[in-house]
């Protein structure tokens, strides 16, 4: 291929990949002509030229070519956390998506059923594409980047097919379950429920760095609320936070382990870290200067084994350094992340009317009682 493309006026390093489960070559191309000098325009029309050229000479040895390749790619990060099974934005919306079809037999009955799912999904007649977003996301992404078999048509075949099997809207209403007082005093509320409305209600206003981590924890499902009452997320947001979960959880482990309750706990624990990394820095630069002029082997590998460990306690203080600023970093973000939990349970309470909901929705925290968390 290479030999086609650019003869033999300039000089190319091909490069063969076989670990990463898919074969592909690299080519590294010297743009100076070895002959005449001039140098080689990599304009965006020589990759169609170099992938026309791979398909000729795959069609040339019997083997197989992309015959309609996609448009648009998957993110090389979003393609590797699906492929090991993580939850990401994109498979979470299949998921949901998949979910509501199995219940809904018309573009309204999905949208509803999406909307208690943790979605908002837009599917106007005088549009060309079905958006979906998450409740709290302020842009919409079209269905058809999910897959061909999420583009508009394709939704508007599997909800005609609902249509004629009355099971779908049996189990559309049993999931949707509208507020009722009938039901209501059939179901009064239990105390596992009366736990979690007052956790809810709770989480505007949340003080403290212990309380606010402790309330992240029970919302990932890394924490129980009640002795073994774990809960799982509701919300498409902390559903995908999931994906991070090793990093909140060293966050959590550091505040609950320092006992880092204020920003000026953080403060004084991070001067402490400087502290401590300076004066093992200086004791294993003495260690070296020792090091150096020793001529006694024996003493030589103790003063090794010395250094080591300096080096071994300097890693673990740069790793709760480094989760600490990760703590301030992220605390905006995990705020976030609670108001999304509370909307989520707010649209999935069953003892809640429309009217309460709203009001729900519509409250603000006063600014007392807002979080002081910064």
């Amino acid at each position: 291929m290479a030999r086609r493309l650019w003869g033999n006026d300039r000089q190319v390093l091909v490069a063969t990949h076989f670990n990463t489960g898919t074969y592909h070559n690299h080519f590294v191309v010297n743009p100076v002509n070895m002959w005449t000098g001039k140098k080689l325009e990599a304009k965006y029309e020589v990759y169609y030229k170099l992938r026309d050229m791979s398909d000729r000479i795959c069609k040339e040895h019997g083997l197989s070519v992309v015959k309609n390749p996609q448009r648009h790619k998957t993110a090389r990060s979003v393609y590797f956390a699906e492929k090991n099974g993580e939850p990401t934005r994109y498979n979470l919306m299949r998921r949901a998506l998949d979910e509501a079809l199995t219940m809904s037999s018309s573009w309204t009955e999905l949208s509803a059923v999406l909307r208690k799912k943790g979605y908002v999904f837009v599917c106007d007649p005088y549009r060309r594409y079905a958006t979906i977003r998450s409740l709290s996301a302020k842009k919409c992404m079209r269905t058809f980047r999910l897959g061909a078999e999420y583009d508009k048509e394709a939704l508007q075949d599997r909800l005609l097919e609902n249509q004629r099997d009355i099971r779908v809207t049996r189990r559309y209403f049993e999931f949707m379950r509208p507020y009722t007082r009938e039901y209501a005093r059939k179901n009064p509320p239990t105390e596992e429920y009366c736990r979690q409305r007052d956790f809810y209600l709770h989480l505007p206003r949340v003080t403290g760095y212990l309380s606010f981590f402790r309330c992240v924890a029970i919302v990932l499902g890394v924490a129980p609320l009640y002795e073994k009452e774990y809960r799982q997320p509701l919300s498409a947001e902390c559903r995908e936070a999931c994906r991070r979960l090793d990093r909140f959880t060293a966050e959590i482990t550091l505040v609950c382990r320092e006992h880092l309750d204020t920003p000026e706990d953080v403060q004084r624990f991070l001067a402490r870290m400087d502290k401590e990394m300076d004066a093992i820095s200086a004791a294993r630069s003495k260690i070296r200067n020792k090091q150096r002029g020793c001529a006694d082997p024996a003493e030589r590998g103790e003063l090794k084994k010395s250094c080591a460990a300096c080096t071994a306690e300097l890693s673990r203080l740069r790793k709760q350094k480094q989760t600490a600023y990760n703590m301030i970093e992220d605390n905006p973000k995990l705020k976030a992340l609670l108001a999304c939990e509370l909307d989520a349970w707010v649209e999935n309470d069953p003892y809640l009317s429309s009217r309460e909901k709203q009001v729900l929705r519509n409250q603000q925290p006063s600014q007392e009682d807002k979080t002081i968390i910064r």
